[in-house]
C-alpha cells in the first residue's frame, strides 16, 4: 500500500509538472506576441440575461503595454471601465455580437493611447466560451503611410486637371496599361468602357 501511495504521489508531482510547464509555456506564448491579446467574459443582467459588459480574464504584455497598465491591474475590470469609449465607439455591440452569433470580427479603429496621441489597431474578435479573445495590432505606421499616399494621389490628380495633363504607366505585375483620370479627359474616353492598350 505504501509503494502504490508512493507511485500514485510521483505520478501526481509528474501531471502537476507537466502542467506547470503548459502554462508557463502558453504564458511565454502570449507575452512574445506581436499583437496585444486580452479575453473576456460576459457580464450578463440576472433577470433579461443580456450582456451588459465584460470581465477581462486574461492579458498579455503587449497588452499591457498598448493600455499603459499592467496585467495585475487589468485582471478583473469590466471593459467599458478599461475602454470607456467601447460603447460609443460601436466596438462594444461588436464584442456583444461576436458572443451571440459566434461569427468572428475584424475591424480597424483609431484609439488615444495615454500621451493623448491618436492610434490605429486592426482588431479581430473571437468567440470563446461565454465571452471572447480579443487581438490587436498597432497599425498606425501603415495608416499614416496610406494616407500620405492617398493625399499624394489627390494633388496629383488636382495638379493633372489644372495643368490638362494625363499620365500612363505599365502595372508588370497584372500586365496591363494604366491612365490617369487626365489622360481619359484628354483622349475623350470613358474608363468605365475603354481598356487602354499600346495600340
Amino acid at each position: 500500500a505504501e509503494a502504490r501511495l508512493n507511485e500514485n504521489i510521483l505520478a501526481l508531482k509528474r501531471e502537476v509538472g507537466i502542467r506547470e510547464f503548459i502554462q508557463k509555456t502558453l504564458r511565454r506564448v502570449l507575452d512574445t506576441s506581436l499583437n496585444g491579446i486580452m479575453a473576456f467574459k460576459a457580464i450578463r443582467n440576472n433577470t433579461t440575461k443580456e450582456i451588459d459588459d465584460f470581465e477581462l480574464s486574461l492579458s498579455n504584455a503587449n497588452a499591457s503595454r498598448l493600455t499603459g497598465k499592467i496585467e495585475k491591474e487589468l485582471i478583473g475590470k469590466h471593459l467599458l471601465e478599461i475602454f470607456p469609449k467601447a460603447k460609443e465607439d460601436e466596438v462594444f455591440e461588436i464584442y456583444k455580437e461576436v458572443v451571440q452569433t459566434g461569427k468572428p470580427a475584424q475591424f480597424e479603429r483609431q484609439f488615444q493611447n495615454n500621451s493623448s496621441t491618436d492610434e490605429w489597431y486592426n482588431i479581430t474578435a473571437v468567440k470563446l466560451e461565454d465571452g471572447f479573445v480579443v487581438t490587436f495590432t498597432d497599425i498606425t505606421y501603415q495608416k499614416r503611410q496610406r494616407m500620405i499616399l492617398e493625399e499624394r494621389g489627390l494633388l496629383l490628380r488636382e495638379a493633372e486637371a489644372l495643368a490638362n495633363m494625363g499620365g500612363w504607366k505599365w502595372d508588370e505585375t497584372n500586365q496591363v496599361m494604366v491612365w490617369s483620370d487626365g489622360l481619359y479627359k484628354i483622349l475623350e474616353r470613358d474608363p468605365e468602357n475603354f481598356a487602354p492598350s499600346w495600340a
